[in-house]
């Protein structure tokens, strides 16, 4: 009877259990009718029921909760479908998402060393599909001078909990140098480890190729404004090396006529030798400064003093502030900290403004024709260098073009000048404005960034 009981369906057995009477079942299997009369059996032998009873309710209850579970995991089944495909669905709208953006994404797991990529990602780095990639394998493909810095990042990263952001070089054997932006950031468990790190990586190749053809380009325009400049000095010019030229025949002439004498004065012939070195000195400085200005050469920061550069300047503009019958002065704040930029660059947009402010003033009376150069300290940690004139100042129409390309108020301007000056003081970090002054005249302003290192001794 269990034997065949065993082989019934779940569902016809709790029938058979519940609904017919304990007493009907006989150990042989047989079903009898129900009696309608009262009848006593003798030798009757025991019913399932009696003599196991908590088999039977082991089993039913085994197959209740094996019913149960299985629905149970019916059901989970059913939502982990969906979930899959939920999931599915969110990671091919991430991925057209990401390759419509020619985004690669990569997932760094930091205790396996172990590093995901997608497929665009791992063509970005020159990684096989199937090839595993760990933290060194993928420092290996960025550049050699671009790989501390880029370890340095993703250390200051797990440090700080911060955001992962930095530019790096690929040195790739089948497309040469690769330029990527990546970001990320990082993910901790709960023992305030680093467990994760995510990411996305873009080619910003054809962006970099860019920006140095702009970088070239702007370059060539500086080298022409200098060129240009100093081709209007070039009068100017030719009579500051005539000065020291002209004293040092002079004193020659003068040193031969005393070695005539017999015996000659030693102590006189040494004074005008003096002033023979000092005045070759002085047309050397002026050709040093003229080659510095003429010469095409990339843009290169450096710390600068204050002092230094304005002294150079004054020696090269001189000549053409006293032929114009001007005054330059110069007004220079006590302890001034050391700009960081590039000098040359620097003379030349102080040479301009400098240049500018004279013509602006050559139809006022001589006694008037005054520039004043001055070197304050700004608000922010840096120098604030302005260009004062004394002549009739900017319209209201001119202050809205003055930095406008090929806008000029001269007969012969090429009206690149200003706004060359503008492009470089913004390349270190500053602006360049027009005012007028509240009485006459025009300021010409800018703010330059204190050196670096300098910054750091004060902090």
């Amino acid at each position: 009877m269990l034997i065949q009981l065993a082989r019934l369906r779940p569902v016809a057995f709790f029938a058979l259990l519940f609904c017919v009477p304990w007493s009907d079942l006989a150990f042989g299997g047989a079903l009898e009718a129900p009696i309608a009369q009262k009848k006593t059996v003798l030798y009757r032998e025991p019913s399932l029921w009696e003599q196991c009873p908590r088999l039977i309710l082991a089993t039913a209850a085994t197959l209740v909760l094996q019913s149960l579970l299985i629905a149970g995991l019916i059901v989970q089944r059913s939502k982990m479908r969906q979930t899959e495909g939920s999931l599915r669905d969110s990671e091919e709208r991430m991925s057209l998402a990401a390759e419509s953006a020619n985004l690669g994404m990569w997932v760094w797991d930091i205790p396996r060393d172990d590093i995901w990529a997608t497929e665009k990602c791992r063509s970005l780095y020159g990684f096989e599909a199937t090839e595993r990639v760990d933290f060194q394998r993928f420092i290996d493909r960025v550049h050699p001078e671009d790989r501390e810095q880029t370890r340095e990042a993703v250390l200051r990263l797990l440090q700080t909990r911060g955001e992962f952001d930095a530019e790096h070089r690929l040195q790739l054997p089948d497309s040469g140098v690769r330029w990527i932006s990546a970001r990320g950031h990082a993910i901790f468990d709960n023992h305030n480890r680093a467990a994760r790190l995510l990411g996305v990586s873009i080619d910003i190749t054809a962006r970099k190729l860019a920006k140095f053809q702009v970088q070239q380009l702007r370059d060539e325009l500086a080298h022409l404004s200098r060129v240009t400049t100093l081709g209007e000095m070039a009068t100017t010019l030719a009579h500051e090396l005539n000065q020291p030229v002209g004293a040092i025949h002079s004193y020659a002439e003068a040193a031969e006529l005393f070695l005539q004498k017999n015996p000659p004065d030693l102590n006189l012939l040494r004074d005008i030798l003096g002033h023979i070195r000092q005045d070759a000195w002085r047309a050397g400085e002026v050709i040093h400064r003229m080659r510095s200005l003429l010469r095409r050469q990339p843009f290169k920061m450096d710390r600068i003093e204050v002092n230094g550069l304005l002294e150079a300047l004054g020696g090269l503009i001189q000549s053409a502030v006293i032929s114009r019958k001007a005054r330059l002065r110069f007004d220079v704040a006590p302890a001034l900290p050391p700009l960081w930029g590039d000098a040359v660059q620097l003379q030349q947009v102080l040479l301009n403004l400098i240049v500018n402010a004279l013509d602006a003033m050559v139809d006022c009376p001589a006694a008037e024709r005054e520039v004043l150069v001055r070197a304050l300290p700004s608000a922010t940690w840096g120098v604030e260098i302005s260009v004062t004139d004394r002549g009739p100042g900017f319209s209201n129409e001119t202050l809205a073009k003055l930095f406008e390309p090929f806008f000029t108020t001269k007969k012969h301007g090429m009206g690149i000048g200003l706004r060359i000056c503008q492009t470089i003081i913004e390349a270190h970090g500053g602006q360049l404005t027009a005012e007028n002054n509240p009485d006459r005249g025009a300021t010409m302003r800018f703010t330059l960034p204190a050196s670096p290192h300098e910054e750091e001794q004060s902090g």
